[in-house]
Protein backbone atom coordinates (compact mmCIF):
# COMPACT_ATOMS: atom_id res chain seq x y z
CA UNK A 1 0.00 0.00 0.00
CA UNK A 2 2.54 2.30 0.74
CA UNK A 3 4.75 1.52 -1.98
CA UNK A 4 1.24 2.21 -4.30
CA UNK A 5 1.17 5.71 -2.41
CA UNK A 6 5.02 6.45 -2.97
CA UNK A 7 3.76 6.42 -6.87
CA UNK A 8 0.97 8.75 -6.28
CA UNK A 9 -2.23 7.02 -6.59
CA UNK A 10 -4.75 9.02 -4.74
CA UNK A 11 -6.64 6.28 -3.08
CA UNK A 12 -3.54 4.49 -1.78
CA UNK A 13 -2.21 8.00 -0.92
CA UNK A 14 -5.82 7.45 1.44
CA UNK A 15 -5.38 4.45 2.56
CA UNK A 16 -1.47 4.80 3.98
CA UNK A 17 -2.56 8.00 5.35
CA UNK A 18 -5.43 6.27 7.21
CA UNK A 19 -3.19 3.02 8.38
CA UNK A 20 -1.01 5.55 9.82
CA UNK A 21 -3.37 7.31 11.61
CA UNK A 22 -5.13 4.54 13.15
CA UNK A 23 -2.16 2.60 13.71
CA UNK A 24 -3.69 -0.56 11.28
CA UNK A 25 -1.28 -2.62 10.11
CA UNK A 26 1.78 -0.41 11.09
CA UNK A 27 2.57 1.70 14.20
CA UNK A 28 0.89 5.06 14.45
CA UNK A 29 2.67 7.85 13.45
CA UNK A 30 0.63 11.51 12.97
CA UNK A 31 3.16 12.85 10.76
CA UNK A 32 3.36 10.40 8.22
CA UNK A 33 -0.68 10.26 8.14
CA UNK A 34 -0.62 13.49 7.76
CA UNK A 35 1.90 13.74 4.71
CA UNK A 36 -0.10 10.83 3.18
CA UNK A 37 -3.45 12.71 3.62
CA UNK A 38 -2.10 15.90 2.50
CA UNK A 39 -1.21 14.33 -0.46
CA UNK A 40 -4.43 12.59 -1.27
CA UNK A 41 -6.33 15.63 -0.39
CA UNK A 42 -4.28 17.66 -3.66
CA UNK A 43 -5.53 14.61 -5.93
CA UNK A 44 -9.03 15.79 -4.62
CA UNK A 45 -9.80 12.91 -2.45
CA UNK A 46 -12.81 13.95 -0.66
CA UNK A 47 -12.51 11.74 2.36
CA UNK A 48 -8.33 12.99 2.73
CA UNK A 49 -9.68 15.90 3.93
CA UNK A 50 -12.09 15.00 6.28
CA UNK A 51 -9.44 12.92 7.98
CA UNK A 52 -7.11 16.11 7.69
CA UNK A 53 -10.17 18.32 9.39
CA UNK A 54 -10.31 15.28 12.24
CA UNK A 55 -6.48 15.77 12.89
CA UNK A 56 -7.14 19.69 13.38
CA UNK A 57 -9.85 19.02 15.51
CA UNK A 58 -7.64 16.30 17.84
CA UNK A 59 -4.64 18.12 17.36
CA UNK A 60 -2.67 15.44 16.01
CA UNK A 61 0.56 16.22 14.52
CA UNK A 62 -0.73 19.70 14.43
CA UNK A 63 -2.16 22.19 16.50
CA UNK A 64 -5.21 21.81 17.82
CA UNK A 65 -7.00 24.26 15.56
CA UNK A 66 -11.41 23.10 15.94
CA UNK A 67 -12.73 26.06 13.52
CA UNK A 68 -10.02 24.97 10.75
CA UNK A 69 -10.87 21.26 11.61
CA UNK A 70 -14.65 21.81 10.95
CA UNK A 71 -14.50 23.87 7.98
CA UNK A 72 -12.34 20.87 6.53
CA UNK A 73 -14.82 18.37 7.44
CA UNK A 74 -17.79 20.63 5.88
CA UNK A 75 -15.92 21.00 2.45
CA UNK A 76 -15.13 17.45 2.46
CA UNK A 77 -18.76 16.68 3.17
CA UNK A 78 -19.29 19.03 0.06
CA UNK A 79 -17.23 17.13 -2.01
CA UNK A 80 -19.12 13.79 -1.47
CA UNK A 81 -17.00 12.45 1.86
CA UNK A 82 -19.19 10.01 3.04
CA UNK A 83 -17.89 9.71 6.30
CA UNK A 84 -17.83 13.79 6.79
CA UNK A 85 -21.71 13.38 5.70
CA UNK A 86 -22.06 10.85 8.57
CA UNK A 87 -20.11 12.67 10.97
CA UNK A 88 -21.34 15.76 10.58
CA UNK A 89 -25.50 14.76 10.61
CA UNK A 90 -24.09 12.57 14.26
CA UNK A 91 -23.20 16.68 15.21
CA UNK A 92 -26.25 18.01 14.21
CA UNK A 93 -28.05 14.97 16.01
CA UNK A 94 -26.00 15.93 19.28
CA UNK A 95 -24.29 12.30 19.31
CA UNK A 96 -20.45 12.52 19.95
CA UNK A 97 -19.71 15.13 21.94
Amino acid sequence: MVRAAELGSGQALLKAGCMYLSGIECEKDYEKAFDYLTKADERRIPDARFYLGSMYIQGQFVEEDVVKGADLISQAAEHGSKPAREFLEMKDKGEGE
